[in-house]
């Protein structure tokens, strides 16, 4: 079993796991020169010596194997505290111990800005979760079919089969009262569950944040309207003092989770405090998952902004950053650009709550369009860029658009333009991509990882550009 030719799919053997990959995966080789291949295998351990069978052959040298026994495990691999870990797809390193999670994600997220990016700097250490289990304040899980019952749960990997969900170690035990609760309220009233392939069924999705005391669910249905909504709203009643309970509409075939708009069916006290700031919370809201590391990521951002000049957010959803900046630095301006006009409308809402209304701007614009036609000479210097876009990364537009307004600040200071961007990603690959097509209008100061998603392989990573 030497050569890429002799390995076909169903061979078992046995091997030497040298590696993790970036999605946590095992990493094996076998063969010379051209034969080489790299083998996959998800759940092994770097040192591992392990029996795997091979489940896909690539012609590139790529193969993907299951683990199927473990003759000499690793020190660093623990027991998992869930019964649908390997199953559901949800998490990648529950076998692993904490500090080793964080050495591989940092590593893998260096490897990937010298390979993307050029990078051969440093980075900080990942900075821990408060934690490690427990500390998603969001839920979205998709419902399913077993048995005639209606089910939550978790697709499993690379499947539309549903993995039942009672109780998760991301989530706090709000989450378990709410599925109970939601289960309890289909199953009696004999609600349908949505079917992807025919696109019948009313019940698609649950999505609800926990935050701040108050619990926001909403329930996705492919219909108009949800029967018999004041039986859920008893049954949560017993469980939550303060919660609002909205439906989203989304009919399409397809796999988006939301529809384009939310009604309300039952609202409790929506407004809670986030780092200093009154904020609403609703089913479009968007707030990272983890509390503490949101925090932490904040409170960097805030305090490497100085009290004066401006700050402009790229994507700057409701505004949130941008409010906790100018709380925080009386002489700032901020400039918050976002293509979402629903989005922005709370951003003024959120302005005026928190009497920020003089010393905020909120443009309902896209980004590229908004740096194409910015005058450097009317901005108060220095001038701070954010971009925190969603995981697919930067628009090459907007990118483009900023290294042209670079350009300008630079002729017309004689290369002195005062223009300094941060930029916060949860995608080491779209980072490092993004990192590579700023330059060389800016280069790379500091690098921090945040352990935004503690079991996963999945980092938030804040980088500094000058």
């Amino acid at each position: 079993m030497s050569s890429l030719k002799a390995l076909k799919t169903g061979d078992i053997l046995d091997i030497r796991i040298e590696d993790l990959g970036a999605g946590g995966e095992g990493i094996a080789h076998i063969g010379q020169g051209e034969a080489r291949t790299t083998i996959f295998v998800p759940f092994a351990l770097k040192g591992e010596f392990v029996k795997i069978k091979i489940d896909y052959v690539k012609r590139c040298g790529i193969s993907y194997a299951s683990l199927l026994k473990i003759y000499e495990p690793s020190p660093d691999r623990i027991k998992p505290q869930c019964e649908n870990f390997t199953k559901c797809g949800g998490c990648d390193f529950l076998h692993l111990n904490y500090g080793k999670q964080l050495y591989y994600k940092r590593k893998n997220l260096l490897a990937v800005l010298k390979k993307n990016a050029g990078f051969l700097g440093n980075a900080g250490e990942v900075v821990k979760s408060k934690n490690e289990f427990y500390y998603r304040n969001k839920i979205s899980v998709p419902f399913g079919e077993i048995g005639g019952k209606a089910v939550v749960g978790f697709y499993k990997e690379k499947s539309h089969e549903i993995i039942p969900l009672k109780t998760c170690p991301l989530h706090a035990e709000w989450a378990d009262k709410l599925i109970l609760a939601v289960l309890n309220y289909a199953n009696e009233q004999k609600l349908s569950v949505y079917n992807p392939q025919t696109n019948k069924g009313l019940l698609r999705h649950i999505t609800a944040r926990f935050l701040g005391g108050h619990l926001s669910v909403c329930l996705v249905i492919n219909g108009n309207s949800l029967h018999f909504h004041d039986k859920l709203i008893a049954l949560l009643s017993n469980e939550f003092t303060n919660f609002s309970l909205y439906t989203s509409t989304n009919t399409k075939q397809n796999n988006v989770i939301m529809g384009e708009s939310v009604q309300a069916l039952c609202k409790g006290k929506e407004e809670i405090t986030v780092s200093g700031i009154s904020v609403s919370i609703n089913p479009l809201s968007f707030f990272q998952v983890n509390d503490y590391i949101r925090e932490r990521i904040y409170e960097r951002i805030v305090s490497s902004v100085r009290n004066e000049g401006s700050f402009i957010d790229a994507y700057s959803g409701v505004g949130l950053l941008g409010a906790i900046i100018a709380k925080e630095k009386a002489e700032i301006s901020i400039i918050n650009v976002e293509i979402v006009a629903k989005a922005t409308e709370d951003a003024n809402f959120l302005c005026e709550r928190n009497n920020l209304k003089e010393r905020i701007q909120n443009i309902n614009q896209d980004a590229s369009a908004f740096f194409e036609n910015l005058s450097y000479e009317k901005v108060t210097k220095p001038i701070t860029i954010f971009l925190d876009p969603p995981r697919k990364g930067a628009d090459i537009a907007v990118i483009n658009a900023i290294k042209a307004f670079k350009n300008k600040a630079n002729a017309l200071n004689k290369g002195g333009g005062k223009l300094n961007l941060i930029y916060l990603s949860c995608n080491p690959a779209t980072l490092s991509r993004d990192l590579n097509l700023l330059k060389p209008e800016f280069e790379i100061e500091a690098i921090i990882p945040y352990d935004m998603f503690p079991q996963t392989s999945h980092l938030e990573t804040l980088a500094f550009l000058k």
